[in-house]
């Protein structure tokens, strides 16, 4: 478990390396849609996906998002995350790996602000974040 710690590479002004999701594959998609009761076709079946003029099935923005929930608790720590604030900017195939980088880092009291890109391997950003992140002791609202 990636706990809730200071020495967490955001906490250690360390560059933030790019983080990799798994695939986001038909397995993912489906166990996703049973989890979030989102049995929307467009997720779960490519010929309701052609239908509307996609080439395959897309990834439930939520997915994505949790995606980039992944990536900054890997970089701050487990509960560090305060808010998150996303634009779903394109649409996230079947398969994609996300690449989530940071864009953008600024101090805001005991905590940082970051805003990170999703994309996929062929660079298309998929996903837009902001994110408060809070260092650990930090005193920051969680309302």
């Amino acid at each position: 478990m990636n706990a809730l710690r200071v020495d967490a590479p955001l906490w250690r002004d360390e560059t933030l390396l790019p983080w990799r999701s798994p695939p986001l594959g038909r397995v993912a998609l489906a166990l996703y849609a049973g989890a979030s009761n989102d049995h929307n076709p467009l997720h779960l079946d490519p010929e309701a996906a052609r239908a509307v003029g996609l080439p395959d099935v897309i990834a439930h923005g939520m997915l994505g998002m949790a995606q980039v929930a992944r990536a900054l608790e890997h970089w701050a720590g487990h509960g560090a995350v305060r808010e998150i604030d996303t634009r779903f900017v394109a649409p996230i195939p079947v398969g994609t790996t996300l690449c989530v980088t940071v864009t953008s880092r600024t101090a805001e009291g005991d905590g940082l602000r970051l805003q990170t890109e999703a994309a996929g391997e062929d660079g298309t950003v998929m996903i837009v974040t902001e994110a408060l992140l809070v260092r650990p002791g930090g005193e920051e609202s969680t309302t």
